[in-house]
């Protein structure tokens, strides 16, 4: 990729070639920022910026992957693999949260829909019940 400030070009990202892409004092690029630059599976923002943790564990250390903006873009991919003290605090390692692009309502459910579920959980409750009490009783 290119290091290269939002909105990028077709394959930009925020990491440090020689200069910083997003610049003092934040140095972080907001998320979606590189709208140019989407990934195989129409993903934003997926490499630079922030490393992230993970749950290896590499001696005492917890496992890092891919690169942030103080990172060259050799260690951009989460396939670079590195490992650090979880109990140090680091400006450029954090976690990536997703969400899908457009959120679908919980549907509602009806009062119906409740009164038949609250019917089913009664009956499974009392045929467990008998039959607890059946094999107690004949034992």
């Amino acid at each position: 990729p290119v290091s290269e400030a939002p909105p990028g070009g077709g394959n930009s990202a925020n990491y440090y070639d020689g200069g910083f892409a997003v610049g003092e004092p934040y140095l972080f690029s907001d998320v979606g920022a590189y709208t140019g630059s989407d990934g195989a599976y129409g993903t934003f923002d997926q490499n630079g910026n922030s490393s992230e943790w993970n749950e290896t564990l590499i001696g005492t250390n917890r496992g890092v992957r891919g690169g942030s903006f103080l990172d060259v873009g050799t260690i951009l991919p989460a396939s670079s693999r590195l490992s650090t003290d979880p109990l140090n605090e680091f400006g450029d390692v954090g976690f990536r949260l997703g969400s899908p692009v457009v959120l679908e309502p919980i549907p509602a459910v009806s009062e119906w829909g409740i009164a038949v579920m609250m019917l089913f959980i009664l009956a499974a409750g009392t045929i467990v019940f008998r039959r607890c009490r059946t094999t107690i009783a004949a034992t």
